[in-house]
């Protein structure tokens, strides 16, 4: 199913999932991912971006509903023990505003990139 799901994209865009997002899923379900991956951590750790996803986005003010903070992990575990389907509601809700956030974390970082290049290009 994810293999069907993930056939519709063209690429992948993460933050720190080359370290653990992506190497789970594929030994964790025994499939291979070989779309092209962007990994918003070191790109964010290249322009002065340091820190875990929360504190990127804390630095670029970006904001997010006050019942959507927190760690995942926890939701995650509170569903599993209790089969409370409003914990999972909130783990998908948690992480589309992630998938929001890294949207733009990643035109910052391309457009910081963008005028770097820029400025080694012209400045010569």
């Amino acid at each position: 199913m994810i293999e069907k799901e993930l056939s519709k994209y063209k690429i992948i865009v993460t933050f720190n999932g080359s370290s653990f997002d992506l190497p789970k899923l594929q030994k964790e379900l025994k499939i291979n991912i070989s779309l092209p991956h962007i990994d918003l951590k070191p790109l964010c750790v290249n322009g002065g971006l340091k820190g875990g996803l929360k504190e990127v986005e804390a630095i670029l003010n970006l904001k997010r509903p006050s019942h959507l903070h927190g760690n995942p992990v926890d939701l995650w575990r509170a569903f599993h023990a209790s089969g409370d389907k409003e914990y999972l509601d909130l783990l998908i809700e948690y992480n589309a505003e992630d998938i929001e956030n890294l949207k733009a974390i990643m035109e910052h970082v391309y457009k910081k990139k963008s005028e770097k290049i820029y400025k080694q290009i012209y400045s010569s």
